[in-house]
């Protein structure tokens, strides 16, 4: 409705080289998050297959060994990161992360 509503606006999906999940996955595993980007101490991890289990540290450090297993192992292949950024934060957050994801693909 917002892009029916405002002409000229049009929505198109953002590519970039390398997956959030891909990278994230990274960041966690290898304790070495791109650059203005910090691993904190909340996760939530969610399989990708039938079982939808569900891992979820909060207040807790990631860099535990335990931590590194479920990162390592696969056990949880894909997840869900949930943020709330506020408007003004999100634009100054875009840049970086497009960097950190490898930069914008032409879709194919």
């Amino acid at each position: 409705m917002l892009v029916k509503s405002l002409t000229g606006l049009a929505v198109t999906a953002l590519n970039t080289k390398v997956s959030p999940t891909a990278a994230m996955s990274e960041w966690l595993t290898a304790q070495d998050p791109a650059a203005g980007f910090r691993v904190d101490c909340e996760c939530e991890l969610r399989a990708a297959d039938e079982s939808k289990a569900v891992v979820r540290y909060a207040r807790h450090p990631l860099d535990t060994d335990e931590g590194k297993q479920y990162f390592e192992s696969g056990k949880e292949n894909g997840f869900d990161a949930d943020a709330a950024i506020a408007t003004g934060e999100l634009r100054k957050l875009l840049p970086d992360l497009l960097e950190a994801l490898g930069g914008e693909v032409a879709p194919a």
